[in-house]
């Protein structure tokens, strides 16, 4: 655990350029009287076993940092630890009764823009976690589970396999099921499941009012479809989560090839790359891929093809051998228990310095654009800790669902792309703004022409212009109306939440 001094040196050395901070810190940072904590603290006990956690606490500084640790030196006044959703109803009232927006944080604050952080209240849901068999439906037959809020995908995962089930849910295991699913979520299933939001087929919710409402196809539909895509914190507090789950295979084939390049020799770093591609191109949905170009300055370049394939080994091998040719420094390609499968393909995503961008892409990169994306990744600052660029294999059962069927529209994409650059804590000013003009300067200029226009907002990023559009297409329009109904006052908000019409 980090201690409360780690936290506050974390906070100090990593303050972002005052333009960044724009919409990060709302209007919010006036004090209030310890009377008013000290009523919202009895509030929370009444309503059920909640704490109110001030910054005087041993567990503040844990509660308050955020995997971005970019965004460390943004605390909250108080943390309200909330057990029930009658605890977020009080925290909610009371927010709303003294001008502070509630700020829920369902796991580990991966907020990749710090949209979970907050100088107000930050509403801590780790505590409601329960997950919940329910058995089959009486109408579908599929079998369901009930998640709380502030359930870990990790756990999650652990406890389906348990019981032969899955969702097609990501692969870092410190992420809640919360954000997760409110952005769309995807994992290495969802090729042959669908986005997570896809599964969904209830979630309660405490809006702005205070009331806490079911939604489904049936009741408060607006709402469901809204919150199937149109990301966490902007029509209410998300306190459960049910889904159709599916069943797991006994066996799962999981592979990781990796190549280690001198980066100047750009043509064998290409072949590789495409080989990747080949392989995924008519590869059937029970394949996923994802490829990592990971780079630092030392003039050598990793390249990672990670997956699964829901089947054999044989026609896995098959599936990878345009890859398997260029001759990898390393492969692991095995056949694994579904349980063993997951974790040897998860992440725990630990805290970290670093600004990410993202995009989609409709085809293949091409010979002349891996080209300008590997003198691109060349160019990294010498002084950053490392930059990268990952494509995430999209199509398959994603594309099944229509783009207005949800408000996740992103559905006819051939891959996501996450750009990552970090730097270290402690690191001057100058490194971080050169780390992070690096990554703009790949995105909005170099690499541009390969995008289809649209950026995922799971990863989430506060500099991207015309998110609106970028993030939810010709839905934004129908996702402002419900956030007119539900929240017209706009107390749920950020710098790219959705806004009323």
């Amino acid at each position: 655990m980090i201690s409360r001094r780690k936290f506050l040196t974390i906070g100090g050395a990593t303050l972002l350029a005052p333009s960044l901070l724009q919409g990060c810190i709302s209007k919010q940072s006036a004090k209030l009287p310890e009377s008013a904590w000290q009523a919202l603290a009895r509030e929370l006990g009444t309503n059920g076993s909640g704490t109110l956690v001030l910054p005087s606490a041993p567990s503040y500084s844990s509660l308050a940092l955020p995997r971005n640790i970019s965004y460390a030196h943004i605390r909250p006044q108080a943390v309200a630890v909330c057990t029930s959703s009658r605890n977020v109803q009080s925290a909610i009232k009371w927010a709303a009764a003294h001008g502070i927006s509630p700020v829920p944080r369902s796991a580990a604050g991966h907020s990749y823009a710090g949209y979970s952080t907050t100088t107000g209240l930050s509403l801590d849901m780790a505590p409601i976690n329960r997950v919940k068999f329910l058995g089959a439906s009486p109408t579908t037959g599929d079998e369901l589970v009930k998640i709380g809020a502030g359930a870990r995908l990790g756990v999650v995962a652990n406890k389906l396999a348990e019981r032969g089930l899955l969702l097609p849910i990501g692969r870092c295991a410190t992420v809640g099921v919360a954000g997760l699913t409110l952005g769309g979520g995807f994992g290495f299933n969802s090729r042959k499941f669908g986005m997570t939001c896809d599964s969904l087929v209830e979630t309660e919710i405490v809006v702005a009012s205070g009331e806490r409402l079911v939604c489904n196809e049936r009741e408060n539909a607006d709402l469901f479809w809204a919150t199937r895509g149109g990301n966490g914190g902007t029509f209410g507090v998300n306190t459960s989560f049910t889904f159709k789950t599916q069943r797991s295979m006994e066996n799962i084939s999981v592979y990781r090839l990796r190549w280690e390049l001198p980066i100047k020799n750009k043509e064998a770093v290409a072949k590789v790359w495409g080989a990747l591609q080949t392989a995924a191109a008519d590869a059937p949905n029970d394949f996923s891929l994802r490829i990592g170009l990971d780079y630092t300055p030392n003039g050598t370049i990793q390249i990672e093809g990670l997956g699964q394939y829901r089947g054999e080994l044989a026609p896995l091998k098959e599936i990878l051998t345009p890859a398997l040719s260029t001759q990898p420094n390393y492969q692991y390609i095995r056949t694994l228990d579904f349980a063993s499968a997951g974790r040897y393909l998860g992440s725990l995503g630990a805290p970290n310095a670093f600004y990410c961008k993202s995009a989609f892409t409709d085809n293949d990169f091409n010979d002349s654009a891996m080209n300008t994306a590997i003198n691109w990744l060349e160019e990294l600052p010498s002084t950053t800790k490392s930059g990268s660029l990952t494509f995430f294999r999209w199509g398959g059962a994603i594309e099944d669902t229509a783009p207005q069927a949800t408000a996740f529209v992103h559905r006819k994409a051939q891959y996501v792309l996450e750009g990552t650059v970090c730097w270290r804590p402690g690191d001057e000013k100058s490194v971080i703004d050169n780390s992070r003009a690096w990554l703009q300067e790949g995105f909005d200029k170099r690499l541009t022409n390969e995008f289809n226009g649209y950026a995922f907002q799971n990863f989430i990023d506060r500099n991207l212009q015309n998110w609106e559009t970028a993030y939810y297409g010709e839905n934004y329009s129908r996702l402002s109306q419900v956030k007119s109904k539900h929240d017209p006052a706009n107390l749920f908000n950020n710098a790219q939440s959705i806004r009323p019409a």
